[in-house]
């Protein structure tokens, strides 16, 4: 890790943090008052920062409810499960709470990052 942003490719902010996207790895940092509010309420006991190497990524979703803040979720071999319930699913490690009003941002991460993979995995009649 460069520890100050050298070489970053994008960053977006949610309401628990924020991800760095460098040319081989995503960083997830959380942070702020709110993970201090669920670390302190109990509701989230992880990792503050998480490293997923891009190319292990084998997907991004974008989980946007009605209600809640919707948050991203990397998919790697080895990551957290699914979880079949929101608040425990959003919590896990590799996963960051969005925001409740402007997730443009998470979007265009989401972009990114599937572009990327469209263009290293080849087609299935390659």
């Amino acid at each position: 890790m460069s520890g100050h942003g050298e070489g970053r490719l994008y960053r977006v902010k949610g309401l628990g943090g924020h991800i760095d996207v460098y040319e081989d790895r995503v960083e997830i940092h959380r942070g702020g008052m709110l993970q201090f509010f669920l670390e302190l309420f109990r509701i989230y006991d992880g990792d503050t920062e998480t490293v997923i190497a891009r190319d292990k990524i084998t997907a991004v979703t974008l989980v946007e409810p009605w209600f809640w803040p919707g948050y991203v979720r990397f998919s790697y071999d080895g990551a957290a499960e699914r979880w079949p319930h929101y608040w425990q699913d959003a919590m896990t490690p590799n996963a960051l709470l969005m925001g409740y009003i402007d997730n443009r941002g998470f979007h265009r991460l989401k972009r990114l990052l599937d572009a990327e993979h469209r263009r290293v995995v080849p087609s299935a009649g390659a």
